[in-house]
């Protein structure tokens, strides 16, 4: 990295680089492109010497200083500078150590500075202020509305060669949660902190990465979803991993999908030790190949544990998303479908645990049989109960005799075999069909030829 300059001034360093300015100022480091329109006063003040000057651009919080400020008739000063009413009589109710106040002083600083005139700046923040926007972010730079009146505004602000310094971003179409924390003009580290309960320096510059993106003038809150599902079950760093590797498609589904999902993730990792198993939450996202049964799971875990009470550490779940969704969108169908069993019908209930070669008989006793094996064997028979429960149609499950796996279902239909299918409906194999059909001619069930 070319260094042209290396000029230390008290506790100041900087390096002129070809297109920025790089400052070691008060402990912390700043950037500035030299497309920044502090660049030039920033520089020239640190050439001069004028450390003051520079460290009120650099870092507007440099600026405070608890003696400076002064309510001479209910106006507030700084440095003989008014500041406009709507704004003055806020910092007067505010600790100036706080985030508010800061925010809405830097705010001040930087639309004075950018507009130069004072009456032109106390207009711009009037009209924001009127309008209902206000700042969310320390640096004064970025805002929040709702209201669309603004535009002009904004455009007043940033219209010095087009480059937008002030950041407006519109919270209308935020869900009603999302939506309440803006109308109570909550701060955006407070926003951050309440959703993924912390606000560390790396998950906030991710949060604003995500949250307020380029050529879009709407929060882009679905960002937040991560801390829903998340929060307290996953280490902060466990979580800004989650949010780096995608492990969660959070444009699927809803605030509630998520926060189902976060009552799945406690109960499935939940610990002897009281905490949670970060290692098999890691792996259970890592093993959704479609993000949306995510979003799944969470809602039909929360469905099935209402209705049928149970304990998940009692199932012998497997740590892979599918196996998991599978078995909850069994269950949840389940819930939903009334339950009726079968008549029995004296040949195929005599077939039953009937064993030939390498395969064992099943046959369903009711509906919800029939869904399981639906879900298990991905096809269309978990629907046909009501042609069952009618005698129109008889199912029957070809099962593994060893290891009880389902390997091909079949439906008969007046005495003839009407569909032999195994998983996703692929074809039998041609030796396996032929063992079938002898066993059902043997057993009257079909015609012979």
């Amino acid at each position: 990295m070319p260094i042209i300059k290396n000029k230390k001034i008290i506790n100041m360093k900087y390096y002129l680089l070809k297109n920025s300015l790089v400052v070691f100022f008060n402990n912390n480091i700043y950037t500035i492109s030299n497309d920044d329109y502090r660049f030039e006063n920033v520089k020239k003040a640190i050439e001069e010497g004028n450390l003051e000057s520079a460290g009120s651009l650099i870092d507007p919080n440099f600026n405070i200083n608890k003696n400076e400020f002064i309510v001479n008739e209910g106006v507030v000063w700084y440095r003989s500078n008014p500041i406009p009413t709507v704004l003055g009589n806020k910092l007067m109710q505010l600790n100036q150590d706080s985030f508010e106040f800061r925010s809405i002083f830097n705010f001040w600083l930087n639309v004075k500075s950018r507009l130069r005139d004072d009456s032109a700046a106390s207009e711009v923040i009037f009209e924001l202020v009127s309008k209902d926007a206000y700042v969310i972010t320390e640096n004064g730079f970025y805002l929040a509305y709702k209201n669309l009146k603004i535009d002009q505004t904004k455009s007043v602000l940033n219209k010095r060669n087009q480059q937008e310094i002030f950041h407006f971003y519109n919270y209308a179409t935020c869900p009603n949660q999302y939506f309440a924390m803006f109308e109570e003009k909550k701060s955006f580290n407070n926003i951050i902190k309440e959703i993924f309960g912390t606000c560390t320096k790396k998950i906030k510059n991710i949060a604003i990465d995500r949250m307020f993106q380029i050529n879009n003038n709407f929060i882009n809150y679905d960002f937040l979803f991560y801390g829903e599902a998340l929060k307290d079950v996953l280490a902060i760093e466990n979580i800004i991993y989650a949010i780096e590797k995608n492990l969660i498609d959070t444009k699927i589904g809803d605030i509630c999908n998520y926060q189902e999902l976060k009552v799945f993730l406690e109960d499935y990792s939940m610990e002897k030790t009281g905490g949670y198993s970060q290692k098999k939450i890691i792996n259970f996202l890592e093993s959704a190949t479609d993000k949306n049964k995510l979003s799944e799971i969470g809602s039909y875990y929360v469905q099935v544990k209402r209705h049928f009470n149970f304990n998940i550490q009692d199932i012998n779940f497997s740590n892979d998303c599918n196996s998991i969704h599978e078995y909850l969108e069994r269950e949840n169908k389940r819930i939903k479908t009334p339950f009726f069993t079968f008549i029995k019908d004296c040949l195929f209930e005599e077939l039953n645990d009937v064993e030939f070669g390498k395969f064992r008989i099943m046959v369903p006793k009711n509906n919800h049989d029939l869904m399981e094996w639906g879900l298990i064997m991905h096809n269309c028979i978990g629907n046909y109960g009501k042609f069952v429960k009618n005698q129109e149609l008889h199912i029957i499950a070809i099962v593994d005799k060893i290891t009880n796996e389902m390997i091909y279902t079949a439906d008969i239909c007046k005495r003839q075999l009407r569909q032999l299918r195994g998983k996703n409906n692929c074809e039998p194999d041609p030796h396996d069909r032929d063992d079938i059909i002898d066993l059902l001619k043997s057993k009257n069930l079909i015609y012979k030829e």
